[in-house]
């Protein structure tokens, strides 16, 4: 999955929202958690290429990142596919939490 934008804004906030079959197996906690609201997102280094990897704790888990960018530079947004029954949805807020994107989740649990 793959978003692009371009705007004048300092701070964005984006949470990956996955939903789940019921027969899928959940994972324990990854070590960025608590993460799963816009007050504890974790700060992503636009730029850096470590991967971070977040597992599915439990079938409401969402992993909320914040980062920075420069006004007028176009950034590239992507969660690589991670299975046949987890959908991952993004969505995008400003820094005074506005929804401004939504990649809506599919549902139908046969993976992006």
């Amino acid at each position: 999955m793959k978003m692009c934008f371009a705007n004048n804004r300092v701070a964005w906030y984006l949470p990956i929202l996955f939903s789940l079959s019921h027969g899928s197996a959940l994972a324990f906690q990854d070590i960025y958690e608590p993460d799963d609201k816009l007050e504890q997102a974790q700060v992503m280094i636009v730029g850096d290429d470590k991967r971070q990897q977040h597992t599915l704790h439990s079938r409401t888990d969402e992993d909320w990142f914040k980062f920075y960018a420069k006004a007028n530079l176009r950034y590239d947004i992507r969660a690589n596919p991670v299975g046949a029954d987890i959908d991952i949805a993004l969505e995008l807020y400003d820094s005074e939490g506005n929804r401004i994107f939504t990649e809506p989740k599919d549902e139908g649990i046969e993976g992006e």
